[in-house]
């Protein structure tokens, strides 16, 4: 593990890191939730829509091109629908990340069962400081 948080570029752990009260925990875990809610309804829609839009695409392949070029638009229609699919998945999951409560004394992103370990205890399930006074 490095001796920076990820993204600050500060050390580890400083003298004014300081226990997040139980309400600014929560705040920064709804937060959270609340981005990979807002995200995954979009990425849903788009992948849903550019699914059906494909089978419709190709459909209409059949029967205006050559029996040999089908295939390869099909492939890049494919692959150009799965890229897209990918960045709006890595994006929200990106933002949802940024978003996630850190640990201020390690600066650990804390998943759903570290959040769960600091409601519980109080304590980084990581480096064991204080999250939570």
């Amino acid at each position: 593990m490095s001796e920076s948080s990820p993204g600050t570029g500060s050390p580890k752990s400083t003298p004014e890191a300081r226990p997040l009260s139980r309400a600014e925990f929560q705040a920064a875990q709804e937060r959270a939730q609340k981005i990979e809610q807002s995200g995954a309804t979009p990425l849903a829609l788009v992948a849903v829509l550019l699914g059906f839009g494909q089978l419709y695409l190709l459909r209409w392949a059949d029967r205006h091109l050559p029996a040999a070029q089908v295939p390869v638009l099909g492939g890049v229609v494919f692959l150009l629908y799965m890229a897209l699919v990918i960045t709006l998945l890595v994006r929200m999951l990106r933002s949802r990340a940024a978003a996630l409560p850190r640990c201020p004394q390690c600066g650990a992103p804390m998943s759903d069962m570290s959040q769960r370990v600091a409601l519980a205890t109080g304590k980084c399930d990581r480096c064991g400081g204080s999250v939570i006074a």
